[in-house]
């Protein structure tokens, strides 16, 4: 296996689909959205009164490396190594504020186990769970920023936590792993290069893609110079997905939308600037974006991985900036 690519997929957090059993529901049962796994509303709120000291914890074990834990589902058999990734179930705290829940993802959330980045770390725990264990963790929160999110620790103080509250439901081996989801990375990303070639074909476009794989095809000729990277641009646009799912538009209020070329938003795909620099003022045209010039196999804003896009905008004015 690729050591670049098991990199790739495992400094992620990968969320994919599976089938529910009876461990997960057992499981799910237990997991409300935004409350803490297994806690009661008492125990959270004893626990987490006065994160101080180990005193406040008075129902937690220490280890040698001062991470404190309780464990309230204990299941026999191999601990987990660094050899597994996991599915979990999991919220995390800032002292008695959620940061987290991996119940807000509609998807299995799966993570790899890593060696300790600080003594007494988050890993350092994971390292202690079976499938099967539910437990929480409680670890020092400047160290959990700085060490292992690689955030600046603005405004926590030396005596704040982070809690950890876990359920492992499931384990795979790291390589079974990044082999199958990159086996089913690429068979979406053929899936999305056929749609697109169909979509093309039945809809009759003849113009021919850009060397990027971009299509701009021009409804309405424009007039004047070309959009260039330091201008400021109003527009109109409807966007949609190849099966007419609608992403976003300006029509619907009616209130054009005004980007800079210089600072382009994220929450656009990146092909839309490259078609906005080939349009004139006053041009309407229809705008084919394939997955790579878009979002890719980002699941974000709601859209499917390798979403291919189809814009019909509107160039209603370009306005230059002084450089």
């Amino acid at each position: 296996m690729n050591k670049s690519l098991v990199l790739t997929v495992l400094s992620l957090f990968v969320f994919l689909s599976c089938d529910d059993n009876a461990n997960k529901s057992k499981i799910d049962a237990q997991v409300k959205k935004n409350e803490p796994l297994y806690l009661s509303e008492k125990t959270t709120s004893s626990v987490l009164s006065k994160p101080v000291n180990d005193e406040d914890y008075s129902d937690f074990m220490r280890t040698p490396n001062g991470l404190l834990y309780k464990f309230y589902v204990i299941n026999e058999g191999v601990t987990l190594t660094n050899d597994d990734v996991v599915e979990i179930k999991m919220n995390y705290f800032l002292n008695d504020s959620l940061l987290f829940s991996s119940q807000n993802f509609p998807k299995r959330f799966d993570m790899p186990v890593e060696s300790s980045v600080f003594k007494g770390d988050f890993y350092e725990g994971l390292s202690m769970m079976h499938v099967g264990d539910s437990a929480s963790f409680v670890v020092r929160a400047d160290s959990t920023y700085i060490k292992l999110w690689k955030k600046p620790a603005i405004g926590v103080d030396a005596n704040d936590v982070v809690r950890f509250d876990i359920a492992i439901v499931s384990k795979e081996d790291r390589d079974v792993f990044s082999q199958r989801v990159y086996a089913k990375k690429r068979a979406q990303a053929e899936a999305s290069r056929n749609d697109l070639q169909v979509y093309i074909h039945d809809n009759n476009i003849v113009e021919k893609p850009r060397p990027s794989g971009l299509i701009v095809e021009t409804i309405i000729e424009g007039y004047g110079e070309k959009a260039t990277s330091g201008d400021v641009v109003r527009v109109h646009y409807t966007a949609e997905l190849l099966d007419g799912t609608l992403y976003k538009s300006t029509r619907s209020n009616n209130i054009p939308e005004i980007l800079s070329l210089r600072d382009f938003p994220n929450t656009h795909p990146r092909g839309l600037s490259e078609a906005i620099h080939q349009m004139r003022e006053g041009e309407v045209a229809k705008v084919i974006i394939p997955s790579h010039l878009a979002f890719g196999q980002q699941e974000v804003y709601n859209l499917p991985p390798f979403a291919n896009f189809v814009y019909e905008i509107e160039l209603l004015e370009i306005m230059k900036i002084n450089k």
